[in-house]
């Protein structure tokens, strides 16, 4: 459990816990129905090993994920 605080309408900064931040910007993506999520990490203390790095498909069980995207859909929709 965190706080997240949206800049509307793509960035959003997640504290976790005291000892980590992570920033995430939602890019478009070539068709509508497509994005990029570039994500970035930051540690209070320096990290040590391997941090994997991949790819990340959020499912139809991510409500509040879902949730944002219908929020920014119907704010963002012409007239």
């Amino acid at each position: 459990m965190s706080l997240v605080h949206y800049i509307f309408p793509n960035v959003s900064i997640s504290g976790g816990h005291g000892d980590t931040l992570m920033l995430s910007k939602l890019l478009p993506g070539p068709t509508v129905d497509r994005s990029t999520t570039a994500q970035f990490q930051y540690h209070r203390e320096p990290v040590e090993g391997a941090i994997a790095d991949g790819d990340v498909l959020f499912g139809r069980n991510e409500s509040g994920n879902q949730h944002i995207h219908d929020t920014i859909r119907a704010m963002t929709r012409p007239g």
